[in-house]
């Protein structure tokens, strides 16, 4: 399993670069996952919590093979909100 992902105004790898990847892993046959933060650069800024959730479940799933739970993106929205933590 192979997790790209990339923010819409990254300056650091252009995101035309991880696009050409993936249009190369297409023609190659090859599964992949694709995430695109917008209005995001390098380090996904304020949705950098939001991916390393992304990020954690995936790998749970995907390189440890524990499918019991999933990361509930709207349950952690709820408790950010009650915890009055504005960074997403």
């Amino acid at each position: 399993h192979l997790l790209i992902t990339t923010g819409d105004i990254d300056n650091n790898v252009h995101p035309g670069n991880t696009i050409h990847l993936a249009n190369a892993l297409i023609r190659a046959n090859k599964r992949f996952d694709f995430f695109l933060f917008p209005g995001q650069r390098h380090g996904y800024g304020d949705m950098n919590k939001y991916f390393f959730w992304l990020r954690a479940d995936y790998f749970c799933k995907h390189l440890i093979g524990d499918y019991s739970q999933d990361i509930d993106m709207i349950e952690l929205n709820r408790e950010i909100e009650m915890s009055g933590d504005k960074k997403k």
